[in-house]
């Protein structure tokens, strides 16, 4: 069998699976496995026991479960929703409303978890049911949140940014670094976005008209600051050098637990399911990680990425 023919038989078999509803892992570890066996018969499916050991023995790795359990913290405690709450109060005179919360509350949220899936569904838990409620467009409503939400891929510290840079061998730091203005651009971006189709058209986002005192906007910091400066720390000592990943991943856990603390949010039941739904979410990343590893190895076994590499230089591109 030709490369072009192996590679077409597995793209397609991959996009088959997925389009299924197959998951991820199972589809990715399912067609590299069937790469494998048509590439080299029964014995080339021996080197699945190394290939998943050095693709998770990896201390780049390290902090994805510790960023989990911080984020997992803030929102089982109750830091989240008393975050948003508070930043709408700053945030309602913009057009667009608390619209503008979602995506700002998204950005930072994304900052304290690197997790997208996380992101969207802790701000849409506690924001569709109010804005709803108060009239708002329901396609801006879901659209500020999945779109806020995939800034939790880009803004550090981002868990893919990390699986990425334990693959490919980079710095995660310099990594995060160069994620921040591009993932501020685009928080930006939304934000315009909303604004000037509420100015076009006012009936997507009421006007909030609920007096606010300014007693109420300093008492609403003391549910702002903490979250800030629980990213300004864990960040800024990975940019300063302070630090690296992993312990500044260590530091956030703590830090968040404190806070957790200050809140009274912090119970024995709360801490039990924020650690339990990090390692779920641990565990199907790093299924997810060697499966993709299996998919890869079986392109390199079967000479793929060697001849596409050849094909790409062979057509003399500048």
């Amino acid at each position: 069998m030709t490369w072009v023919a192996f590679s077409a038989l597995i793209i397609a078999m991959l996009f088959v699976l997925l389009a299924s509803g197959v998951w991820i892992a199972i589809a990715l570890m399912t067609t590299g496995m069937s790469g494998l066996y048509i590439a080299g018969g029964a014995k080339t499916l021996l080197s699945l026991g190394s290939i998943s050991w050095n693709s998770i023995n990896s201390f780049t790795l390290s902090p994805v479960p510790l960023f989990i359990v911080m984020g997992a913290i803030i929102l089982r405690c109750g830091v989240a929703q008393r975050f948003y709450a508070a930043l709408a109060i700053w945030l309602r005179v913009l057009p667009g409303g608390l619209l503008q919360s979602n995506v700002v509350s998204c950005s930072v949220f994304a900052a304290a978890c690197g997790s997208s899936v996380a992101t969207a569904g802790t701000i849409g838990t506690v924001t569709i049911p109010e804005l709803k409620a108060r009239g708002y467009d329901d396609r801006l409503i879901f659209g500020s949140l999945a779109a806020g939400g995939t800034l939790g891929i880009l803004i550090p510290p981002s868990i893919i940014m990390i699986i990425y840079c334990s693959i490919v061998e980079v710095s995660v730091a310099k990594l995060f670094i160069a994620g921040v203005v591009p993932g501020l651009v685009l928080a930006v971006a939304f934000m315009g976005y909303i604004g000037v189709r509420c100015l076009l058209n006012p009936a997507l986002a009421p006007t909030e008209t609920e007096p606010v005192s300014m007693g109420d906007r300093l008492r609403s910091l003391g549910d702002i600051l903490p979250l800030f400066g629980l990213i300004f720390f864990v960040m800024g000592s990975i940019y300063l050098g302070w630090a690296t990943a992993t312990e500044a991943a260590a530091i956030g856990v703590l830090a968040s637990v404190v806070i957790a603390a200050l809140y009274r949010g912090l119970s024995w039941e709360n801490v039990k399911e924020a650690h339990l739904s990090a390692v779920r979410t641990t565990c199907m990343v790093l299924v997810i990680v060697v499966a993709a590893q299996v998919f890869s190895y079986a392109l390199v076994y079967s000479g793929v990425s060697r001849s596409l590499t050849g094909w790409v230089i062979g057509l003399d591109l500048p």
